[in-house]
């Protein structure tokens, strides 16, 4: 995690605003909660957070709120500090299953290192942008995090957590998703209900070929589909291509 340490202690002004109601320095200790709970997942003693995803916002807001630490240089030592730890306790613990933040989700090793992936390049996106700095993103990392750790765990939680619960349940439409570089997946919408799948193939009414970087920055919120589209990062075809224009929309995200 040395460059997301470097681009934290390279912002010039810890109260710049950033993400919401946190500053640089809010996220900043954001991401040094994550390198602590999502290690702490690997503990003899561990257990899940909550009981439900969409507690998760509410509880990561109030770990900002009682965390008293804003200098960014004490808070990026943090996160180093951290992360070598979390390294050095899952050496040779590549084949064990874990607890994840969700109660009733075990998940592998990867899953977590992809997790503390996931928080490093999507907030250090936000750090970067808010201070004016250099942050890029290979798509070879927003691949990890896309097949690493979003694709297993939506496939583990309640299809009907993941859609937008003002949609309309009638919308019906099946997406063959293809990183390109990477791999593919699916993703059905139907029955206000949102499933994702290994593979639909010739089954799927959207194929969509998408950028992993620009597709990873879309699904967060950070950007804007249209800006994607514009710079080709997302490309619909199929039986329905439309649909394709529909499917961030009718996700949730925590």
């Amino acid at each position: 995690m040395p460059r997301l340490s470097a681009l934290i202690r390279s912002a010039s002004d810890p109260a710049t605003p950033a993400l919401g109601s946190w500053d640089v320095a809010g996220v900043a200790a954001h991401l040094s909660h994550a390198f602590d709970v999502v290690p702490a997942l690997t503990t003899p003693d561990a257990a899940a957070l909550i009981d439900d995803l969409w507690d998760l916002a509410q509880l990561t807001v109030a770990w900002v709120d009682r965390d008293e630490e804003r200098d960014l240089a004490v808070l990026a030592e943090r996160i180093d500090t951290r992360a070598e730890a979390f390294l050095a306790a899952v050496d040779g613990r590549a084949d064990a299953s874990f607890p994840w933040i969700v109660e009733g989700h075990e998940v592998p090793l990867t899953v977590l290192v992809c997790h503390l992936l996931n928080e490093t390049l999507v907030h250090g996106h936000d750090i970067a942008v808010a201070a004016g700095l250099d942050w890029k993103i290979e798509p070879r990392h927003a691949a990890l995090v896309v097949e690493g750790f979003l694709v297993p765990i939506l496939a583990r939680l309640d299809p009907s957590s993941l859609v937008q619960p003002s949609g309309d349940a009638r919308f019906r439409a099946r997406y063959d998703i293809r990183l390109r570089g990477a791999g593919r997946f699916g993703v059905v919408l139907r029955d206000g209900g949102a499933t994702v799948v290994p593979s639909l193939e010739g089954r799927a009414d959207c194929h969509l070929s998408v950028d992993p970087t620009g597709f990873l920055l879309v699904l967060w919120g950070r950007r804007s589909q249209w800006h994607a589209l514009r710079r080709g990062q997302l490309l619909a075809w199929g039986r329905r291509p439309w649909v394709g224009l529909q499917l961030r929309s009718r996700l949730r995200t925590p």
